[in-house]
């Protein structure tokens, strides 16, 4: 009975010093701090730039003449105003009429020198059947570059010319002689030597002679070459 008892103290005995030896859990210590960001990748150098394109076929033949700039300024028949620019640049692709690129020159009568000159020029690169859209001139000159400087007549024709706004509304526009108002030709200048001809022109179209039923304020400059046929 006394073994008994000695064995059961021991037992408490030992629970209780199992219980007080396993302390509370120490707090949580601090985050360590975050690691380094790694090296970003270096990129690739950059390649070589290509090469331009080569002009197509023909280009060079179809705009070697010089070309004729046109500015617009107008209101539309919706009565939206407008402004548009294009650069007319294209000989025909057969050369076949010379008189879309040509100047006459009548020898001096009553020390007056008369220059004929016919210019033709295309919107867009033609194909055999032509585009439709060109504007043509015909401005004839006496006495160019002198004092005396008279224009003595001037045509002028633009046809199915399509104005587009930034609302992606467009009209097609023709214009023809005798629908000018206010006709100005400034800054004439022929070199016979190369037959280099440059002018400004601007001139008003009436409201009942445009298809937008409103003014037109129209305007541009003339850098052509023009051919002149041996006598």
């Amino acid at each position: 009975m006394k073994l008994v008892r000695i064995f059961s103290i021991a037992l408490i005995a030992m629970s209780i010093t199992l219980v007080s030896c396993s302390g509370e859990d120490g707090e949580q210590g601090p985050p360590g701090k975050n690691g380094n960001d790694g090296a970003p990748g270096l990129n690739g150098d950059n390649g070589a730039p290509g090469q331009d394109g080569a002009d197509g076929l023909g280009f060079d033949e179809l705009t070697q003449y010089g070309s004729i700039s046109l500015n617009l300024e107008g209101v539309r028949s919706d009565g939206v105003a407008f402004t548009d620019a294009s650069s007319f640049k294209f000989n025909p692709a057969q050369f076949g009429d010379l008189q879309t690129n040509e100047v006459s020159i009548t020898e001096p009568v009553l020390d007056q020198t008369l220059h004929d000159f016919d210019i033709l020029r295309f919107l867009s690169a033609p194909d055999n059947s032509y585009q439709d859209t060109y504007i043509y001139m015909d401005p004839s000159i006496i006495n160019i570059g002198q004092d005396t400087e008279t224009i003595n007549d001037f045509n002028f024709l633009l046809t199915s010319y399509p104005v587009i706004g930034e609302d992606n509304k467009y009209f097609v526009l023709t214009l023809f002689y005798p629908a000018l108002q206010n006709l100005e030709l400034t800054d004439l200048a022929f070199d016979e030597a190369d037959n280099h001809l440059t002018y400004s022109f601007a001139f008003d179209v009436a409201a009942i002679d445009n298809a937008t039923g409103n003014t037109l304020s129209v305007s541009g400059s003339v850098d052509v070459y023009v051919l002149e046929k041996i006598q």
